[in-house]
C-alpha cells in the first residue's frame, strides 16, 4: 500500500512515479492510495479529497486490467447486441468479460459483467498535442454514485 498524488497504468497495473508518506497526503486536496495484496493478485485504488476517503476508483475484483496485457494471443470475440451501439467481449472460454456501449462515434463505456461501469473512453483528435498521448484515448474516472 502506498499513497500518491497521481497514478498511471503500466501493463494493466496502477503505478506512480512518486510514493508519498500518508502524512503528506492528509494535507493534499486530492490524493490516491494504491493497494495490493501480498501476492499481487488484487489491486485497488482509493481516492481521497482533503484527507478524507471519497470513493474507490478501481478494484481488480470487478475487472482486472491485466487481462488486457496477456502476452499470448487471445481469441476474444465480439458479439454484437445492438448494431453499432452495444457489444459483448468474450474470452477464449466463452465467458463475457466486458460489455461495451458506444455512446457516440468518439465515446464508449466499458461495463463489467455485473453492470458496473469500468471506464469511459473518449477519442480526442488533439490529445497528442495536449497530453502527449499518441493514441489520443482518454480513460476517465467515474463516480458510481
Amino acid at each position: 500500500m502506498f499513497h500518491c498524488l497521481e497514478y498511471f497504468w503500466h501493463k494493466g497495473k496502477p503505478k506512480t512515479s512518486k510514493k508519498l508518506k500518508p502524512e503528506v497526503c492528509k494535507n493534499a486536496p486530492l490524493a490516491y492510495r494504491i493497494m495490493r495484496d501480498p501476492y499481487k493478485k488484487r489491486y485497488s485504488i482509493e481516492k481521497y479529497e482533503n484527507g478524507s476517503f471519497s470513493y474507490c476508483v478501481y478494484d481488480s475484483n470487478l475487472f482486472d486490467f491485466r487481462l488486457l496485457e496477456i502476452q499470448e494471443p487471445l481469441s476474444w470475440e465480439k458479439e454484437e447486441l445492438v448494431k453499432g451501439k452495444e457489444v459483448l467481449l468474450r474470452d477464449q472460454d466463452q465467458r463475457v468479460r466486458i460489455r461495451e456501449c458506444h455512446l457516440t462515434s468518439s465515446t464508449c463505456e466499458w461495463y463489467s459483467v455485473h453492470g458496473v461501469l469500468i471506464a469511459r473512453q473518449e477519442v480526442e483528435p488533439n490529445a497528442f498535442l495536449r497530453l502527449r498521448d499518441p493514441e489520443g484515448v482518454l480513460v476517465m474516472e467515474r463516480k458510481l454514485y
